[in-house]
C-alpha cells in the first residue's frame, strides 16, 4: 500500500509540474497576443507618418496650402490621432522669407480654430502665400503647422506652430536619420505631458537627396492607449484571467529619469502613466523583464502591493521597442490544473 501511495504521489506531482508548465505556456501565448494587438495601433501611426513624409517628398513640399489641407485631412479622417503635422527645416522649401513677408503678425498669432485653406494653382505666388495662416509659421516664415484636437471638444480642430523642436519628435528624428546604425528611421517618443495632455508622438523624416528637410508626424493620447489596454484586460477577464497590464516605453536611456516609462497600466489603485519604471512599486520586476526580455519572458514573484504570489509575463511590442507585461495571480494557473489533476486522481 505504501509503495502504491508513493507511486501515485510521484505521478500526481509529475503531472502537476507538467500542467503548471503548460499553464505558463498559455500565459506566454496570451501576452504575445496582447503585444500583437498593441502593435497594430503603433504600426498604424508610424505608417501614417511615413506616408505623410512620402507625400511631402513627392509633390507637397513647396505647396504650403495643400500641405495644410492634407495634414488637417489626416486628423479629420483618423479619430485615433490627436495631432497631425509637418515641421520643416528653415528654408526647406525656399518659401520662408516670402511667406513671412506675405503673412504679417505671425509672431503675435495665437492658437485657434482655422478653416482648411483654399486650393490655389500657383502656391508660390505672393497672393497664395498670403492665405497661409499665421498659426502655421514662425515669425521667420518657417513652416511648422500643428493641427490638433481641442481637448474641450474633439470635433474642433485647432492650429498652432510646433514647439519643442529640440525634443525627440523632431531633433531625435533628425539624429536617428543621420545615424547609419539606426535602420528604422521612424521616431516614437517617450510618453510625456504636453500642456496637460499625456501623449506619444510618431514621426518620420522628410528627406531629399540624402538631406534632412523636416518631419511628418501624428500624435496619440495616453488616454486612448490606456482605454485600449483596459479593453484587452476585459477580454482576458472574459476568458477567466484576473490580469493586470503594464505598457512600458523603450526609454532614452536604460534607467533613471530618462529610462523606460509607463505608457499605460490597468491598475485601479494608481495612475502610473509617464512615470519612470524605477519609480513604481513594481520597479524591480518591470526592470528585469524590460531589460532582459528576448521573445517572451515569465517571472514568478509576489505582487509588490498585495503580496499575492503572481506570475509576470512579458513580450516585446515590435514597433517602437515597447514591452507589455501581464500580471496574473498564481492561483489563476493553479486553478486551471486542478480539474485535470482531480480527473487523474
Amino acid at each position: 500500500v505504501l509503495i502504491l501511495a508513493a507511486v501515485l504521489l510521484a505521478n500526481y506531482l509529475r503531472m502537476r509540474s507538467v500542467l503548471l508548465a503548460f499553464g505558463e505556456e498559455i500565459l506566454a501565448d496570451r501576452v504575445a497576443t496582447v503585444a500583437a494587438d498593441i502593435d497594430r495601433g503603433t504600426a498604424e501611426a508610424v505608417a501614417t507618418a511615413r506616408v505623410m513624409a512620402i507625400a511631402a517628398e513627392n509633390g507637397l513640399l513647396g505647396r504650403r496650402l495643400d500641405s495644410l489641407r492634407f495634414t488637417r485631412g489626416v486628423l479629420e479622417r483618423f479619430p485615433q490621432f490627436c495631432g497631425a503635422y509637418f515641421g520643416l527645416e528653415p528654408e526647406a522649401d525656399g518659401l520662408d522669407a516670402a511667406t513671412a513677408a506675405a503673412v504679417p503678425g505671425a509672431a503675435e498669432a495665437t492658437r485657434g480654430p482655422v478653416p482648411s485653406p483654399p486650393a490655389l494653382p500657383d502656391q508660390r505666388a505672393p497672393e497664395s502665400l498670403a492665405e497661409v495662416p499665421p498659426q502655421a509659421i514662425m515669425a521667420t516664415g518657417r513652416f511648422i503647422p500643428y493641427w490638433f484636437r481641442d481637448r474641450a471638444n474633439e470635433e474642433t480642430i485647432l492650429l498652432a506652430p510646433l514647439v519643442g523642436l529640440d525634443g525627440l519628435y523632431y531633433e531625435g528624428c533628425r539624429q536617428r536619420f543621420a545615424d547609419p546604425a539606426e535602420t528604422e528611421k521612424a521616431m516614437i517618443t517617450e510618453p510625456y505631458d504636453y500642456e496637460g495632455q499625456l501623449m506619444v508622438e510618431q514621426t518620420f523624416p522628410i528627406t531629399s537627396a540624402g538631406d534632412f528637410l523636416g518631419v511628418a508626424g501624428v500624435d496619440r493620447t495616453l488616454d486612448r492607449i490606456a482605454a485600449e489596454l483596459a479593453d484587452l484586460k476585459r477580454r482576458q477577464a472574459a476568458a477567466g484571467w484576473h490580469a493586470d497590464f503594464f505598457l512600458i516605453s523603450r526609454g532614452e536611456e536604460s534607467e533613471g529619469p530618462k529610462g523606460p516609462r509607463i505608457i499605460a497600466a490597468t491598475l485601479a489603485t494608481e495612475d502610473l502613466r509617464t512615470r519612470p519604471i524605477d519609480e513604481t512599486p513594481q520597479a524591480e520586476i518591470l526592470q528585469r523583464l524590460h531589460a532582459g526580455i528576448a521573445g517572451t519572458s515569465i517571472l514568478a514573484a509576489a505582487d509588490p502591493i498585495t503580496g499575492e504570489p503572481s506570475l509576470f509575463a512579458a513580450a516585446r511590442v515590435p514597433t517602437g521597442g515597447w514591452t507589455v507585461v501581464m500580471e496574473v495571480p498564481r492561483s489563476d494557473i493553479v486553478g486551471r490544473v486542478q480539474g485535470p489533476l482531480a480527473a487523474s486522481a
